[in-house]
Protein backbone atom coordinates (compact mmCIF):
# COMPACT_ATOMS: atom_id res chain seq x y z
CA UNK A 1 0.00 0.00 0.00
CA UNK A 2 1.29 3.79 -0.84
CA UNK A 3 1.50 5.76 1.81
CA UNK A 4 -1.36 8.59 2.35
CA UNK A 5 0.62 11.98 1.85
CA UNK A 6 -0.03 15.43 2.55
CA UNK A 7 1.97 18.15 1.75
CA UNK A 8 1.63 21.74 3.31
CA UNK A 9 2.80 24.90 1.77
CA UNK A 10 2.74 28.72 3.08
CA UNK A 11 1.17 31.41 1.13
CA UNK A 12 4.50 31.95 -1.18
CA UNK A 13 4.46 27.89 -2.09
CA UNK A 14 7.49 27.09 0.44
CA UNK A 15 7.36 23.68 2.19
CA UNK A 16 6.06 24.05 5.93
CA UNK A 17 8.11 22.13 8.33
CA UNK A 18 6.73 21.09 12.08
CA UNK A 19 3.01 21.54 11.11
CA UNK A 20 0.61 19.32 13.11
CA UNK A 21 -1.52 16.97 10.26
CA UNK A 22 -4.33 14.96 11.29
CA UNK A 23 -6.27 12.62 9.57
CA UNK A 24 -9.80 11.59 10.26
CA UNK A 25 -11.55 8.37 9.04
CA UNK A 26 -15.25 7.54 8.64
CA UNK A 27 -16.52 5.97 11.97
CA UNK A 28 -18.73 3.43 9.63
CA UNK A 29 -19.11 2.68 6.36
CA UNK A 30 -16.36 1.95 3.72
CA UNK A 31 -13.33 3.23 5.42
CA UNK A 32 -10.54 1.49 7.89
CA UNK A 33 -8.60 2.08 10.79
CA UNK A 34 -5.15 3.41 11.87
CA UNK A 35 -3.05 1.39 13.77
CA UNK A 36 -4.63 0.47 17.56
CA UNK A 37 -7.88 0.60 15.39
CA UNK A 38 -7.79 4.14 16.26
CA UNK A 39 -10.04 5.81 12.96
CA UNK A 40 -7.77 9.27 13.83
CA UNK A 41 -4.21 9.66 13.23
CA UNK A 42 -1.68 12.63 14.07
CA UNK A 43 1.25 13.26 12.29
CA UNK A 44 4.21 16.15 11.52
CA UNK A 45 5.32 17.67 8.59
CA UNK A 46 9.26 17.18 7.59
CA UNK A 47 11.43 19.65 5.98
CA UNK A 48 9.85 19.52 2.58
CA UNK A 49 6.67 19.96 4.63
CA UNK A 50 5.15 16.36 4.34
CA UNK A 51 3.15 14.46 6.58
CA UNK A 52 2.01 10.94 6.08
CA UNK A 53 0.16 7.63 7.21
CA UNK A 54 1.94 4.08 6.80
CA UNK A 55 -0.08 2.03 8.54
CA UNK A 56 -3.57 2.22 7.50
CA UNK A 57 -5.89 -0.90 7.12
CA UNK A 58 -8.58 -0.94 4.76
CA UNK A 59 -11.77 -2.70 5.79
CA UNK A 60 -14.01 -4.64 2.86
CA UNK A 61 -16.83 -2.62 2.54
CA UNK A 62 -17.00 -1.16 -0.86
CA UNK A 63 -17.92 2.63 -1.70
CA UNK A 64 -17.32 5.82 -1.55
CA UNK A 65 -16.11 7.98 1.87
CA UNK A 66 -14.17 10.70 2.75
CA UNK A 67 -10.75 11.26 4.54
CA UNK A 68 -10.59 14.76 6.37
CA UNK A 69 -7.71 16.46 6.95
CA UNK A 70 -6.56 19.13 8.98
CA UNK A 71 -3.35 20.87 9.36
CA UNK A 72 -2.83 23.31 12.21
CA UNK A 73 -0.15 25.31 13.54
CA UNK A 74 -0.39 28.14 16.16
CA UNK A 75 -3.39 29.83 15.59
CA UNK A 76 -3.52 28.98 11.44
CA UNK A 77 -5.27 26.19 10.32
CA UNK A 78 -6.38 24.59 6.98
CA UNK A 79 -8.31 21.21 6.23
CA UNK A 80 -9.78 19.37 3.44
CA UNK A 81 -11.69 16.48 1.96
CA UNK A 82 -10.09 12.98 0.45
CA UNK A 83 -12.73 11.33 -1.60
CA UNK A 84 -11.62 7.77 -1.90
CA UNK A 85 -13.24 4.26 -2.88
CA UNK A 86 -12.82 0.66 -1.65
CA UNK A 87 -13.97 -1.63 -4.83
CA UNK A 88 -16.10 -5.09 -4.69
CA UNK A 89 -12.57 -6.65 -3.98
CA UNK A 90 -11.97 -4.95 -0.31
CA UNK A 91 -9.07 -2.37 -2.14
CA UNK A 92 -8.56 1.12 -2.26
CA UNK A 93 -8.87 2.01 -6.31
CA UNK A 94 -8.32 5.93 -5.81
Amino acid sequence: MKPLTVEVRDETGQPVEHVSVSFHLPDSGPGGVFPGGLRTEVEITDARGRAMVRALQWNRISGQFQIRIVASREQSRAGMVSLQYIGESGKKTR
